[in-house]
């Protein structure tokens, strides 16, 4: 066998073994893989019996473009609402993708680019959660903006002594018109990959492009009315803008925020960088810089574009938008040098194990992505040794809706339950609701944390909890079982009679520990309108401040209140600030004299944000 031949055999072969894990990490155990809380957010908005009601009222108000939620409407009515039946399309498509990015890899450079690239797209968390497993449009924009970049290689960089064809036009229209249905990230994308083939126009021929760019904007026009609606709008309302330290999380997050990952993919791009100048017919290509400026520039085009949007006009940018350029990076990354069949064997193999290593390890993988809220709540409410099983003693702070849907797919049971606006929607109403139960557990998730710090003063005892991605839930109890779970205790300060506090914390807290502040006065001595102030100072800077107003905690039953202020320290530091040497001051509107203030660091929920931040 000629080493071309062996050469060709090795690199189907490592082609075929990240297709393989790339199809193994995403579909294991598929039947178990649940909604996340934005899956439920689209099948909520399924329920319409025209078309025209579902644009008015499950396109409009979502603030995404048409396309996936019109895909996933129809789709539904033939293969059914079932999680595994919702997610296959956007499974399959991510698989699609791997093979997408080992061809542009390929054909824009070599086969080593074309391998890593995939290999990457096979095992990073990013490609498998966000481009994958969840079924929204990050997952088709990804596939669909490789598809896309593919049909603009065959028409400005195609193989040797052949042109463009027609159906070369089409395939491209088609694909960049459904690109622009898709989100509107992936929009902005498609229209800089259109532009830049201006910028190339000796390369093309001008009319059959400027015909597709054309049929483009035609096809997109039904569409425009949706767009400006949902332009008006504005952005996320919970998403509070990024700061500078926005792009190195991007780039820690791309590597599971692991210092094991990072540490081999510099070692591989260095290799490359290292063999690119002794090769020498790299070194002089005006084609792959031309390309290798290209490809860092569409990946850089939408984070700037993101970033200034966030900041000057409404907040918008996160990781998940920026998915549909992503491969470019990826592509740029190892876009220097070529390495030979056996070289490329450990590499590839490497490059795998790494990526699956860290994702199952350092970003818990089937932790986080198997365990989603509203599932968790379901069957956690279930739970025979709770009892009663009554709605009143069963509180979530939900959309219903997302929850009823596990009364039938796939656990078959309903489960009573209320929601916490039903049940209180302020903490004064909260503390009367709990008074009125004659139950002696209770079982809250989800809920504000000084509804939890009030629901302690009446049931007491931790018996059990769950945590996980953006949920906690508590069994909580008036009588003890000798085994409790309440959280510990990092740091406590205490100071009795005295009309304000401050108090400086040298120690340094993991990031997801929970802040809790505890006043506690007779009531005869308070203002309606009286509240306690909680500031948060670091580096003479004050970095937070929170309010609790003192009438929401009122028990006329004793003359006393406890009143509560209780905060996640990630909603008060950013990801890259230092959790710890920071100053908390606390005070009364009126300098009211309280029995005691106390100030507590608590053990948080490691994995409320997991699949966003760093597991820590």
């Amino acid at each position: 066998m000629s080493n071309t031949a062996e050469s060709s055999r090795i690199h189907y072969v490592l082609l075929l073994l990240i297709l393989i894990a790339g199809t193994i990490i995403r579909f294991w155990d598929y039947r178990a893989i649940p909604f996340t809380h934005d899956e439920l957010s689209m099948m909520s908005r399924l329920q319409f019996h025209t078309f025209s009601e579902l644009i008015e009222k499950g396109v409009k108000p979502d603030g995404h473009p048409a396309g996936v939620q019109v895909f996933v409407w129809y789709w539904v009515k033939v293969f059914g609402q079932s999680e595994f039946a919702v997610k296959f399309p956007f499974m399959f498509m991510g698989v699609l993708s791997i093979y997408l990015g080992y061809l542009l890899g390929k054909k824009w450079f070599s086969v080593s680019t074309g391998l890593l690239t995939a290999a990457y797209l096979s095992g990073l968390q990013y490609s498998i959660t966000t481009g994958s497993m969840i079924a929204r449009p990050y997952a088709t924009g990804l596939f669909l903006s490789l598809l896309l970049l593919l049909l603009w290689t065959n028409l400005f960089f195609p193989e040797k002594e052949k042109q463009p064809s027609f159906f070369d036009f089409l395939w491209f229209t088609l694909v960049a018109t459904l690109n622009c249905y898709n989100h509107h990230f992936s929009l902005m994308f498609t229209g800089i990959i259109v532009l830049s083939g201006w910028i190339l126009w000796k390369r093309i021929k001008k009319v059959p492009y400027l015909l597709a760019c054309i049929s483009i904007g035609l096809l997109y026009l039904p569409h425009l009315s949706i767009f400006l609606f949902q332009l008006n709008v504005g952005g996320i309302g919970w998403l509070a803008k990024p700061d500078i330290g926005f792009f190195l999380y991007y780039l820690e997050y791309i590597f599971h925020f692991s210092a094991l990952l990072s540490a081999w993919t510099v070692l591989v791009v260095f290799w490359g960088i290292i063999l690119y100048f002794t090769q020498s017919q790299g070194v002089y290509s005006a084609d792959l810089r031309l390309k290798r400026r290209l490809l860092l520039s569409w990946f850089l085009i939408p984070l700037i574009i993101g970033y200034l949007y966030s900041i000057y006009r409404s907040p918008v940018l996160q990781a998940s938008l920026l998915i549909f350029s992503f491969p470019c990076f990826l592509l740029w990354l190892f876009s220097f040098g070529e390495w030979k069949y056996k070289a490329i064997i450990p590499i590839i193999i490497g490059s795998l194990f790494f990526c699956f290593f860290t994702l199952i390890t350092k970003r818990q993988h089937f932790n986080t992505m198997y365990h989603q809220p509203f599932k968790q709540y379901h069957s956690f409410g279930l739970r025979g040794e709770i009892k009663p099983l009554s709605a009143e003693n069963r509180i979530f702070n939900v959309n219903p809706d997302y929850l009823r849907y596990y009364d039938t797919f796939p656990l078959l049971q309903v489960l009573p339950f209320r929601t916490l606006t039903e049940s209180a929607k302020e903490v004064r109403f909260w503390k009367k609701y709990l008074d009125s139960l004659p139950y002696s557990d209770l079982i809250i998730g989800g809920i504000p944390r000084e509804y939890y710090l009030s629901a302690l003063e009446k049931f007491p005892y931790i018996l059990n909890k769950e945590e996980g991605f953006t949920y906690e839930i508590y069994h909580l109890s008036k009588n003890s079982s000798g085994i409790e779970h309440r959280p510990d205790t990092y740091f406590l300060y205490t100071s009795q009679n005295q009309s304000s506090l401050e108090v400086k914390i040298d120690t340094l807290f993991p990031y997801h520990s929970n802040l809790e502040v505890a006043l506690r006065t007779q009531t005869a001595n308070l203002r309606d309108t009286e509240s306690m102030t909680v500031e948060i100072w670091q580096n003479n800077k004050k970095v937070g401040e929170r309010k609790a107003d003192f009438r929401n905690f009122a028990d006329k039953n004793t003359g006393f209140q406890t009143v509560f202020m209780g905060e996640r320290l990630r909603h008060i530091f950013s990801p890259h600030q230092v959790v710890g040497n920071f100053t908390i001051k606390v005070k009364t509107d009126s300098g009211t004299i309280p029995e005691f203030i106390s100030v507590k660091i608590k053990e948080g929920n490691p994995l409320i944000y997991a699949l966003l931040y760093n597991i820590n």
